[in-house]
């Protein structure tokens, strides 16, 4: 992604420190020096730091400092408790509305019986019902098949034109199907949306 506008302190900053201030923002700074191993003055006054907080409440930012600690191998389980599910899901909203989406968030399916589409997306006729995994459990056969099939199964009662399912996880597994259900990498989901989704949208597969 292109790098966001953010303060030249936090710009300048190591990705572990920056890392450590998203998870300062919810657990505090003791803790998040602690964890990260980071000296906790510097830490400190960046997280009292007016311009570098606001930053950090960007999606965009946020998206930056996660696709950032991502490349640089920071393990997933630290990454993913830097983010909320919230968060996660706001990340995911972004990337979409960047390439045109009108995105509706915790969409409800009251009928049958009440179901959750985290998130929905709509452009040119091409829907997205997707899923956002913040998790850091490890994807084998079995639990991708798993989590396929309860997705598939929300997405049959979505009224309207047939959305295509989708799982987003922070967890590195590039682009995959399983039964029709695409499993998407959260670095991954740029790439899925302007290569994959038209050819998926066009009767292809991959």
């Amino acid at each position: 992604m292109l790098r966001p506008e953010v303060p030249g302190r936090l710009l300048s900053a190591t990705v572990r420190m920056r890392l450590a201030l998203l998870y300062a923002a919810k657990y505090g700074p003791e803790r998040a020096a602690a964890k990260f191993m980071v000296p906790y003055a510097e830490l400190k006054a960046m997280h009292d730091d007016p311009d570098v907080r606001a930053a950090l409440e960007s999606p965009q930012v946020k998206l930056w400092v996660v696709e950032e600690a991502l490349r640089e191998g920071f393990p997933l389980s630290e990454v993913s408790e830097c983010i909320s599910w919230r968060d996660f899901e706001e990340l995911v909203t972004e990337i979409l509305a960047e390439h045109g989406y009108t995105v509706r968030r915790n969409y409800v399916i009251r009928r049958p019986r009440r179901r959750e589409i985290d998130v929905l997306a709509e452009r040119g006729g091409v829907r997205l019902a997707i899923d956002c995994k913040n998790w850091v459990v490890k994807l084998t056969p079995s639990r991708i098949r798993e989590i396929a099939s309860r997705h598939a199964e929300r997405c049959r009662f979505l009224k309207g034109p047939r959305a295509i399912p989708v799982v987003v996880t922070i967890h590195p597994c590039g682009v995959l199907s399983e039964e029709g259900v695409y499993f998407v990498s959260i670095d991954q989901l740029r790439y899925f949306v302007e290569h994959v989704v038209p050819s998926i949208a066009a009767g292809d597969a991959i």
